[in-house]
């Protein structure tokens, strides 16, 4: 049986549209794996403090009869073939292959975790994706409703439980390089009237919902997550597409 499934594309060395093109036309050599439509590639900022320079992205639609775990070794081994090294953590790539969503499954193990958990606030994923996915749905929730969230100014964050209190001075500190203000809590007993935040912010250990972003304890070490978290949402500048699709159902 098919299953649907939406895979997104980065990297940032080499002839990064030529190394897309050929992976693509990989994956749809691929027994069981149907490539159904491609995004244009986007101009991104990279994100990290040793990811390199600008980005390209772009995202993919398939159709597969392999298992989401044979879909992933796939992948990998796409990259492998375009010579992707993997010795530094969030750092340049030939080309990088996630698994973002593979039908309406949830998954979370060792290996792989589907819904992708970066989807709801990279914006480096969330425009090509739209571009070929954005009636998809993770969570019941259209791709295209994740970015709208992300593009109101300030982006308005919150937090799902307590320690709101520390929470709220991360933003704080941050909101001097991003444009974003803090959603205190509800009171005890109320519910605001409030539309909910674009992003909302959980404390290690808890399991995200769709537009949640855990943070690691400690000061340091989650300032340094949450501004990755505000690089990727809030991109600057804008991504920005070029060019032809790098797929189409006719080709």
């Amino acid at each position: 049986m098919n299953a649907p499934a939406l895979i997104a594309l980065g990297g940032n060395v080499g002839d990064v549209r030529a190394t897309f093109e050929t992976a693509l036309q990989d994956l749809d050599d691929t027994p069981g794996v149907t490539l159904t439509a491609a995004s244009r590639p986007y101009r991104t900022p990279a994100v990290g403090a040793d990811a390199g320079g600008e980005f390209l992205n772009a995202a993919a639609t398939l159709e597969t009869t392999l298992s989401p775990h044979g879909l992933l070794d796939v992948l990998k081994q796409v990259e492998a073939n375009a010579g992707r090294e993997r010795t530094v953590h969030w750092g340049p790539r030939s080309l990088d292959l996630d698994l973002i969503l593979y039908g309406e499954e949830r998954i979370e193990d060792d290996r792989l975790t589907v819904p992708h958990p970066g989807l709801a606030w990279r914006r480096f994923v969330l425009d090509p994706a739209c571009e070929v996915a954005g009636d998809w749905r993770t969570r019941r929730v259209p791709l295209r409703s994740l970015r709208e969230r992300l593009l109101d100014r300030p982006l308005r964050v919150g937090a799902g439980r307590d320690p709101a209190a520390s929470f709220s001075r991360l933003v704080e500190v941050l909101a001097a390089e991003f444009p974003v203000a803090f959603d205190p809590p509800d009171p005890p007993g109320e519910r605001s009237q409030r539309l909910p935040a674009a992003l909302s912010l959980v404390p290690e250990g808890e399991k995200p919902g769709v537009n949640q972003v855990v943070l690691p304890s400690g000061g340091e070490v989650a300032l340094a997550r949450l501004r990755d978290v505000f690089a990727a949402a809030l991109p600057d500048p804008e991504p920005q597409p070029f060019g032809d699709p790098l797929w189409s159902s006719d080709e």
